[in-house]
């Protein structure tokens, strides 16, 4: 993991290692006893964050003297998946209290701090291009935490649906409760049950609001893509004669820092009618960490297919898994962009480890029902229009093969990397039609590729050229900033975000996507779920809507229910899929815990004229008798569209009271009702 700037040395790791093992037994023992403070949550950032938890582990698999500054980027990447998986096996698998999983990770690492400190550091001087990129990134990362944590910031976030949803399954992952599971689910579901557990890996060590998670994890992910960006263009152009190296890499980490920032700028600059800019900064936490883990991943994959040493092939392959978690297209595209080179280098042995560190997360979107694979292959594909910070930059990276010597041929395998991934995240989703649906995802992941060849393009140039890439930079941070702080910018409206901060957590203010009346009835199941100890479903009727590929209404998920349904079925979910019920020949459909055709019960309560069936009856009593409290909401346009067998005009109510639930909650537009197990 060296990489020389300057005269080189090496000293014992004992000064970094031992105050880590030390910070890391003290929280786990904070935890323990419950004690809350500005001393726990400070600990909590500088080892979930800081690159405590990763210290040790990366320590003892590295053999060589690794650099401070590669060193602490991925001690620090390491951090949410250690702590969130550890949480996961202690908590999910092995049943332990949510105190005690939560610990656990803190008190392992501290141990492997101090196994760690007879290792040897690279304590070499960096130079100025690397101080200039720490620079960039520390100014970027306050910033950023700034302006999310400010009023106006708060208030754009809320806006974000995917920012309420992640920081929603946070909180119920903060007190150890189970994982939602979408058993009654019919629709495509784009959270990512993964990222939540991170978020909380960091909430609840800290004793953290989980509002105060993302300003931090954004400022964080700013630093982590501007010291990639420097990094990775050092290992992807390697020329023995390089001109001007240091400029480029600087350049490089720029770029890849305010790429995103290109596509408001110019869509403010030309005035073209479309949707109102929203804020460049990411906000959804599953998106913002999928291209932190991918660029991530790009960087160790350069290592490891030019080097093929440990740690490299663990640490691209364990990038890739966290790329997957958080989306799973991400993930699959690392495969191919890293696997290509890998095979030309005859580092094939770096395949089957992307393959199995892409697993977790593809097992876990099936069965939490967040891979959306067989859910739109009937449907029509997205726009395949390609943003402007991607136009933009295209022409600069074009230029990558200027001044090119033959004798440079350490950087080819670099350059096939570089361009492979660009072509997989542009190409993948307009050429794979379930793809189509993560395109927008897909291409703001290929733009780190795609900064680092315009950085080498443009350094090729000399002087012109980085004052061209300086201008570039520039205009993206100002695009990356602007819309920001505006929430009325962000989503084109004055209207506020529908979602509140309270002392329960977010709660629902308003939703445009839900008939009135509803969010009262919504916030009366929240407050009915706390109150249960045990499971929770929520079933909804409501309008069916055909915005095919996005995430269903999120005021379940605000109702505090473990399990929830919806109407937002994107076409094809009809079909057969994995997770869905095995019929037979005779129609009867079994009652296993994961084996239950939700469609049809969705139907047949909410939307089929005599579609009910007396099989739908033994399905809510057998998940009733498993211990799971059953909310169903109904609304006045169910009760318009459905019978009792052409007997009424209230059939869905007729139905549920007449099986024995209890009418909790009546409006004109809604009504709730409520199965549970008598004590």
């Amino acid at each position: 993991m060296s990489e020389a700037q300057g005269p080189s040395g090496a000293r014992s790791a004992a000064p970094v290692t031992i105050p880590a093992a030390i910070a890391g037994v003290a929280l786990g023992v904070l935890i323990l006893t419950g004690v809350e403070g500005t001393a726990r949550s400070v600990l909590a950032v500088l080892l979930v964050l800081g690159g405590g938890v990763g210290l040790g582990p990366l320590l003892l698999l590295t053999p060589v003297e690794p650099s401070a500054l590669k060193l602490w980027l991925f001690s620090s990447l390491l951090g949410l998946p250690l702590v969130g998986g550890a949480f996961a096996v202690a908590s999910g698998i092995l049943g332990v209290e949510a105190e005690v999983a939560w610990a656990l990770p803190f008190v392992l690492s501290g141990l492997a701090s101090a196994a760690a400190s007879r290792r040897r550091l690279d304590v070499s001087p960096p130079g100025r291009a690397a101080l200039g990129a720490l620079l960039i990134g520390g100014v970027a990362a306050v910033g950023g935490w700034a302006l999310l944590a400010s009023a106006g910031g708060v208030a754009t976030w809320l806006s974000e649906p995917a920012a309420v949803a992640h920081i929603t399954l946070a909180d119920a992952a903060m007190d150890g409760a189970p994982t939602p599971n979408p058993w009654f689910y019919g629709g495509a579901l784009d959270l990512r049950h993964a990222v939540g557990i991170g978020l909380a890996g960091l909430a609840a060590p800290g004793a953290i609001s989980v509002v105060q998670v993302l300003p931090l994890l954004v400022g964080w992910s700013l630093l982590v893509l501007t010291l990639v960006g420097y990094l990775a263009s050092a290992a992807a152009f390697r020329e023995q004669r390089a001109e001007r190296a240091a400029g480029r890499d600087l350049l490089a980490a720029a770029l890849c820092l305010s790429a995103v920032g290109l596509d408001p700028v110019w869509r403010a600059i030309t005035g073209g009618s479309g949707p109102p800019p929203r804020a460049a900064l990411e906000l959804d936490p599953a998106a913002l960490l999928a291209r932190v883990y991918w660029s991530a991943a790009l960087l160790a994959g350069l290592h490891a297919v030019r080097r093929g040493a440990r740690p490299w092939p663990g640490l691209a392959a364990t990038m890739t898994g966290a790329a997957a978690l958080a989306q799973p297209w991400a993930g699959a595209s690392l495969v191919i962009a890293l696997g290509l080179p890998a095979a030309v280098a005859r580092r094939s042995v770096l395949i089957p480890l992307l393959m199995g560190a892409c697993l977790p997360a593809f097992w876990a979107g099936r069965t939490q029902g967040g891979f959306v694979l067989d859910q739109v292959t009937s449907g029509v594909r997205p726009e395949a229009a390609i943003g402007a910070g991607v136009l933009v930059l295209l022409g600069p990276a074009a230029l990558v093969g200027r001044r090119w010597a033959r004798v440079e041929r350490a950087s080819g395998y670099g350059l096939l990397l570089l361009l492979t991934a660009a072509l997989i995240a542009l190409a993948g989703p307009r050429t794979v039609a379930p793809v189509g649906w993560d395109q927008h995802a897909l291409e703001g992941l290929a733009l780190t590729p795609i900064a680092l060849l315009a950085a080498r393009g443009l350094a090729a140039l000399g002087a012109a050229g980085f004052a061209v890439g300086a201008v570039l930079a520039a205009a993206g941070v100002v695009g990356l900033w602007s819309p920001a702080g505006d929430p009325g910018a962000a989503r084109g409206s004055s209207a506020g975000p529908p979602f509140t901060v309270a002392a329960s957590g977010l709660e629902l203010a308003r939703d445009p996507d839900l008939e009135e009346g509803l969010g009262e009835a919504f916030r009366e199941a929240r407050r009915l779920a706390s109150e249960v100890d045990g499971p929770v479903a929520l079933l909804r009727g409501g309008e069916v809507r055909s915005r095919g590929g996005k995430s269903p209404s999120l005021a379940p998920l605000l109702a505090g229910a473990s399990l929830w349904a919806d109407d937002a079925a994107p076409p094809g979910t009809r079909q057969p899929r994995f997770g869905a019920a095995r019929q037979v020949s005779s129609g009867e459909t079994s009652l296993g815990d994961r084996w239950v055709d939700r469609r049809a019960l969705l139907d047949a309560m909410f939307r089929d004229r005599n579609g009910w069936s007396p099989r739908f009856d033994r399905v809510l009593r057998a998940e009733v008798e498993r211990g799971t409290t059953l909310l169903i909401l109904v609304t006045e346009l169910d009760r318009r569209r459905t019978t009792d067998r052409g007997v009424g005009p209230r059939g869905t109510d007729s139905i549920l009271l007449r099986l024995g639930a209890e009418r909790i909650f009546e409006r004109p537009e809604a009504a709730l009702y409520r199965f549970a197990r008598p004590e």
